[in-house]
Parts: structure tokens; C-alpha cells; sequence
């Protein structure tokens, strides 16, 4: 095709014949399950289409499940929509945007045109539930860390805070990744668990952004080049923290046990392993360094997300409103 625009316009053609092809006139929602979820994983990458189809197996399906299409009205989806915002859950924002696209889909499948989707909405709260997390200061991970010994976790966790790296960025790091002439370390790609079809995978990184390349630092460099030492040979192309099972790599688990192995010797509280990115982002900007430096270190697709992420954490920079008073 000449551009995106072409491609997707003949995708829903396709996709129009096939719902028109099907014989049944009002159909229960049930039955159009396999259907949904297919569209699904064609629209969304396969982390999102997991998350978003674990919010529809638990959130709308058993709603709108026994509804035959043409039975569903406005009543339905205000009921639907005030059960939502009921929840305690942090993901409500999530479920009222995936029911927005449930409907748009079951449109095709002879919803009544005038079931008004804008319904569905985040009702205003009287409070705002604080996002919190917990982090490790510098102090605490140079303790953390200088109980660690086996070179691998050595260098997983020094990747962790000092990159800041996502879980799906360490694991898919490969050998040619690491660039020890041009003392360079590469991100260019993610292994996850969380697929529609089960396993590990590899996908592009989480944005545009989070392609980059980090220096190698010191401490990095030589906790590679001790760890490389105990595998014996590999390839470039080998994964750098693949598992004793073919083809695949270290699992999250497995790290945090030798996490808690290490916590439990050095009398430090155990953090989730996404928290020793939190805790990167704390140390950068409790040391001054720039926003724009942050967000790219952290591979964020703008200093907005970095802001909206850490704001909260900053007291160096609020002291900086302080002393100016």
C-alpha cells in the first residue's frame, strides 16, 4: 500500500465483508466473544491488547454478556457506567475507554445508532487518589548492592537503578547490545510474558523515544565483563540473561527472589522490581539534573510524562520555592 491511511481503509473492508457474511441477525454478545477479542490483538500492540483484553474478560463481558446487540440501550450503559465508577480499582479510566471501543465494534454488528456512547465517562471525584511508590536512595542500593556476589544479579540491578530500565528492556538486551569499544549500551527491543497467545515474546520498545543508547558506565562495563566470563561462549545475538530453558530468558520471578535474598541480609525493605526505575528518576532529580536529561535517560516520550510521573518526589526542587520565600 501507497500509506497507512490505504492499508487500514482496506483492512475494514475486509473486515466489513466478514461481518456482513454472518447470518445471524441479533446475536448475543456472548457469541460474538472470539470475534472481540480478535479485534483486539489486530488493534492494539500485544502488551496492550493483554491489558485490555484482561478488562474485558473481568470488566465488560460479564455485563454485557447475555444482552442480545439490538437489546442494549442507554439505560444499560448508564448502569454499566456507574458500576464502573464505583470500583476501586485504578484502572477505571481504562475500562470506560475499552467500553467505548466495545461498542463501536458491536456498532457493526446492528447496535441501536442511538445508544449514546458518551455515557461512558470518569465521573468527578471529591478526592484524588495520590498515585504512591517507593524507591531506594543511592545510599541504600550502593548497600543493596554490595551484597550482592554473583555477577549476573549484579550487573540485572545495577542496569535497573542506574539505567533505570524497564523489566521488558533488561530482559530483551542482547550481547551486541553492549558496545564495549564504543563503551555504549543499546535498548532496542522487549521481552514480555504478557501475551494473548502465552510465553515469552520479543516486541519494539514501549515508544519512539525509548530506543536509545546509554554510556557505558564504569561499574556497568566491568559487571558485564565479569559476568560474561561464567557463561562460557555465546553469540551476539544471544540474549545476555537467557535461562537454562531454550530459548528463553531470565523470568521476573526469579530476580525477585535474589532480590529478597539480598534485602533479607542487608535489612532493607523490599521494593517492587519496577520501583528501582522510581528510584533512578528520584536520584537524577534529587541531584539537579535537567528534565529534558531525565526524560531521555528514562527513554519518556516527553518531559510532561516524566513531570506527571515524579512531580510529587521532588523535594529538592520545592525547597528551591522555599529558600526563594
Amino acid at each position: 500500500f501507497v500509506n497507512k491511511l490505504d492499508a487500514l481503509i482496506y483492512e475494514a473492508s475486509l473486515f466489513k465483508k466478514k461481518v456482513n457474511s454472518r447470518k445471524v441477525d441479533n446475536p448475543k454478545c456472548i457469541e460474538l466473544d472470539s470475534l472481540f477479542v480478535e479485534y483486539l490483538k489486530n488493534k492494539y500492540k500485544t502488551t496492550s491488547a493483554y491489558r485490555y483484553l484482561t478488562l474485558y474478560r473481568t470488566r465488560i463481558l460479564p455485563f454485557f454478556g447475555d444482552y442480545k446487540v439490538k437489546d442494549i440501550n442507554n439505560l444499560a450503559i448508564d448502569i454499566f457506567a456507574r458500576q464502573v465508577n464505583n470500583l476501586t480499582i485504578k484502572s477505571i479510566t481504562s475500562v470506560v475507554y475499552l467500553a467505548k471501543a466495545y461498542l463501536k465494534f458491536l456498532r457493526m454488528y446492528g447496535l441501536n445508532p442511538d445508544v449514546n456512547e458518551s455515557l461512558l465517562f470518569v465521573y468527578k471525584k471529591p478526592y484524588v487518589e495520590k498515585k504512591e511508590f517507593d524507591f531506594y536512595t543511592r545510599e541504600e542500593f550502593d548497600l543493596f548492592i554490595s551484597a550482592e556476589q554473583d555477577s549476573k544479579y549484579r550487573l540485572i540491578f545495577l542496569l535497573l537503578f542506574d539505567y533505570g530500565l524497564r523489566m521488558g528492556e533488561l530482559r530483551g538486551l542482547k550481547h551486541r547490545d553492549f558496545n564495549l569499544r564504543g563503551d555504549k549500551v543499546f535498548i532496542k527491543r522487549c521481552i514480555t510474558n504478557k501475551t494473548l497467545q502465552g510465553g515469552q515474546i520479543v516486541t519494539s520498545v514501549k515508544t519512539s523515544n525509548s530506543y536509545r543508547d546509554y554510556p557505558l558506565l564504569d561499574p556497568i562495563k566491568k559487571a558485564y565483563q565479569d559476568y560474561i566470563k561464567t557463561i562460557g561462549s555465546f553469540k551476539s545475538d544471544d540474549f545476555v540473561f537467557a535461562s537454562k530453558c531454550k530459548n528463553k530468558v531470565i523470568g521476573e520471578t526469579t530476580i525477585k527472589r535474589e532480590q529478597e535474598r539480598l534485602c533479607k541480609e542487608t535489612n532493607l525493605r523490599v521494593i517492587r522490581l519496577h520501583e528501582f526505575r522510581h528510584s533512578c528518576a528520584t536520584y537524577l532529580f534529587n541531584a539537579g539534573v535537567e528534565i529534558e536529561i531525565i526524560s531521555s535517560w528514562l527513554g519518556h516520550s516527553d518531559t510532561g510524562t516524566t513531570l506527571r510521573v515524579y512531580a510529587h518526589l521532588l523535594p529538592n526542587r520545592k525547597n528551591k520555592v522555599k529558600n526563594l520565600f
